[in-house]
């Protein structure tokens, strides 16, 4: 008997034995997750062209989905999409034929993609969700399903005064998207403001007209004012344009400006006269402008503050004064003069005058030379040279220019002769009042295609010498000393 009963204890151990190794292997190996369903689309690969609002019907066959179908989730550009499916026919089945119905929304415009997710029903070994999802991409091009709207923009006056207002219309024929959304302007000058009321009454309808007032700047010249219409569904906008002439109360004035000389010499004067045949309204400034062709000032001119005084607030006169020309520089400049009316209106009369002279003798004829200078080259070997003799001759060109028929006196053919060849004479160019009584080295390319350039030149009337200093691109320099024979 107590045999038996070891016997039952024994087998009832390991029965309990092999029950719990069994629950810690299930809870140590939970059964696998099946595979997430296999899905393919019958659309083409190629994208979709739609319009907004248009409703698009998105095919996918599911070829096996082990957990069972359970539900479709649409994502897209737009926040929450529009879509219906037929997902509650198919739920629990482990193949079949998904149709989604996509509502296109009026603001996707141009590529957008809509990703398709089928999910099954699948629960981890704490039961929790554990649904897995197959997506498939469909590749659209949207399209607006409406015009932007159509509307005009017109002003009750096309030219205002400075300062002047008008009022203006916004008239919209057509806002098919849904009626209109948001009516604005803007301007490039001037101010603006929109009737708010007739704005608010626009709202949602498909025709409307809204108004506002435009005021002129204080500038004369063109004002565009533009509007902007935006629709409701579309949120596409349009823009249209007036333009307003903002112009003077008066006609520019009316007077002459006339020069007794219209070539002088270095320091020359010569009266010029102001005539005022008719300023409409009235005289408030005159100004003067003296600038030659680099707009350099040049000269001055003396009129009396009192005859200037004496025609402001007129609308007619004279006004006498003298210009001098400045006494350093040759030059052909403007003589400009302003007169502003009361209105702020500027009008503009020119004289042009040369001044081409000096008083000095010309330099034309025969001269010797002496010369020093230094050559950057190694070959030379006179170098440097120190009052290298030669003669040279000057011709008169005009226009205060003169030839020298070989501005190197010598320098060159005794460095470089015998190094390269350089045995000839180089003429350059000479121009006496450019710089009053003075002398400058006209910049020039020598034989080797090296630019060379006046490093101080000058003239001395006393005695009639000119001298020449010069450097190449190479860094050689030299001065030469010209007196006359």
């Amino acid at each position: 008997m107590k045999y038996l009963i070891n016997k039952i204890v024994i087998v009832t151990c390991m029965l309990l034995t092999m029950i719990a190794c069994v629950d810690d292997f299930e809870d140590a190996n939970p059964a696998r997750l099946l595979d997430a369903p296999a899905v393919s689309s019958t659309q083409s690969a190629n994208a979709i062209n739609v319009v907004g609002g248009e409703e698009v019907v998105l095919t996918i066959a599911i070829t096996d989905a082990p957990a069972g179908l359970a539900s479709v989730s649409v994502v897209s550009k737009e926040d929450t999409p529009e879509f219906t499916s037929n997902i509650s026919s198919l739920v629990g089945q482990n193949k079949g034929t998904v149709t989604v119905n996509y509502t296109v929304p009026y603001t996707n415009i141009g590529a957008f993609a809509v990703n398709v997710g089928i999910l099954d029903n699948q629960t981890d070994e704490d039961g929790e969700d554990a649904s897995k999802t197959s997506a498939v991409t469909f590749n659209m091009i949207g399209s607006y399903a409406f015009d932007a709207p159509v509307f005009t923009v017109a002003a009750t006056n096309a030219e205002l005064l400075q300062g002047e207002s008008t009022p203006f219309s916004i008239i919209v024929t057509t806002a098919d998207g849904g009626g209109i959304a948001r009516v604005s302007a803007s301007t490039d000058v001037g101010s603006f403001e929109l009737d708010e009321s007739s704005v608010a009454a626009a709202l949602g309808k498909g025709t409307a007209t809204v108004t506002g007032t435009f005021t002129a700047p204080d500038a004369v010249g063109s004002a565009v004012i533009t509007a902007f219409v935006e629709d409701v569904l579309q949120v596409r906008s349009n823009s249209s344009s007036t333009t307003v002439e903002v112009v003077y109360e008066c006609d520019e004035a009316d007077f002459d400006f006339n020069l007794a000389e219209s070539e002088l010499i270095l320091g020359g004067s010569t009266e010029f006269t102001i005539t005022l045949n008719d300023v409409a309204c009235n005289v408030a400034e005159i100004t003067f402008e003296m600038t030659d062709d680099d707009g350099n000032v040049r000269g001055s001119v003396a009129v009396d503050d009192a005859d200037i005084a004496a025609l402001v607030g007129q609308t007619n006169g004279v006004l006498v004064g003298e210009y001098t020309a400045d006494a350093s520089l040759r030059s052909t400049l403007d003589i400009k003069v302003t007169i502003v009316d009361e209105d702020g209106q500027a009008t503009v009369r020119t004289a042009q005058i040369v001044i081409g002279g000096c008083n000095a003798s010309s330099l034309a004829g025969s001269y010797t030379t002496l010369t020093s200078g230094t050559s950057t080259d190694g070959c030379p070997i006179n170098n440097p040279i120190v009052d290298l003799g030669g003669t040279v001759t000057i011709v008169d060109d005009g226009a205060g220019n003169y030839t020298v028929d070989d501005i190197f006196a010598g320098i060159y053919i005794e460095w470089y002769g015998a190094c390269y060849g350089y045995t000839f004479a180089t003429a350059g160019t000479l121009n006496f009042c450019q710089i009053a009584d003075g002398v400058s080295l006209v910049t020039f390319d020598e034989g080797f295609g090296s630019t060379v350039t006046d490093t101080g030149s000058s003239y001395d009337s006393g005695t009639g010498q000119i001298t020449v200093s010069w450097a190449n691109g190479f860094g050689d320099t030299a001065t030469s000393v010209f007196t006359p024979l």
